[in-house]
């Protein structure tokens, strides 16, 4: 028996319901070097990699408003944003002045961050999820869910083993109607199971719990519960 993953799961529905999971992107917000620089950004699109009504804030050391940059849009070409009809607002002695803004070149979040933000963690490449856990960790955005969501993909995949352990000895505790309560004694180990995975994930998405600890608390202490089943099961 082969039983999918998460991802498969979730690819196979949106099939099935014709839903279509593109990587574009609407109302980005962005935070970058330490929150020195803040792109706010109405659309982003992934088959060109542009953004659309593009506002970029600069900041000093103390976060306090450097000059203010509004495109109409702009453009990934090689390793930049290069901005279309952009304009400049900065202070220049107690005024605020404008004018049109001259490529600097040194806009250059990586055109994934805006993409990821979209898609759920547990739908990307491992690597992938890597980098937009650490997109949100640079970016100073909340990241115990995404980290939580990625290690629960792999005690994901021990599940069988735990439903497995917990079903193996229920067969040698009843002495009556053997099959029926063997039946109902693993649906209720396995419920419990569940329930206490998802009460975890939700401590650990709310930064409660460890995510590591989340994810894979229920998994150790459930197999262990199981190992001690299987040892103290009668033959």
């Amino acid at each position: 028996m082969v039983i999918p993953t998460y991802a498969q799961k979730t690819s196979l529905s949106r099939e099935l319901l014709q839903q279509n999971g593109g990587l574009n992107n609407s109302d980005v917000v962005i935070i970058s070097e330490g929150g020195k620089l803040v792109y706010s950004v109405d659309y982003y699109n992934d088959a060109d990699r542009s953004l659309h009504g593009v506002l970029i804030l600069e900041r000093d050391e103390s976060l306090d408003l450097v000059s203010l940059i509004r495109a109409r849009q702009a453009r990934w070409v090689q390793s930049r944003w290069v901005l279309d009809d952009g304009t400049k607002y900065f202070w220049s002695h107690g005024i605020l002045t404008e004018r049109p803004y001259f490529e600097e070149g040194r806009y250059t979040e990586d055109p994934g961050t805006f993409r990821r933000s979209a898609v759920n963690v547990e739908e990307l490449k491992t690597q992938d999820a890597i980098l937009f856990i650490e997109d949100l960790k640079r970016a100073g955005f909340p990241y115990f869910k995404a980290l939580s969501d990625y290690y629960r993909r792999f005690a994901f995949s021990v599940t069988p083993l735990v439903v497995l352990l917990l079903s193996i000895p229920m067969g040698g505790r009843f002495s009556k109607n053997i099959l029926l309560m063997s039946l109902l004694a693993s649906l209720i180990a396995a419920v419990i199971y569940y329930v206490a995975q998802m009460v975890t994930m939700m401590f650990a998405k709310l930064g409660y719990l460890d995510p590591l600890w989340g994810a894979w608390a229920p998994v150790i202490f459930f197999i262990g519960l199981g190992i001690l089943f299987v040892r103290t099961a009668r033959t």
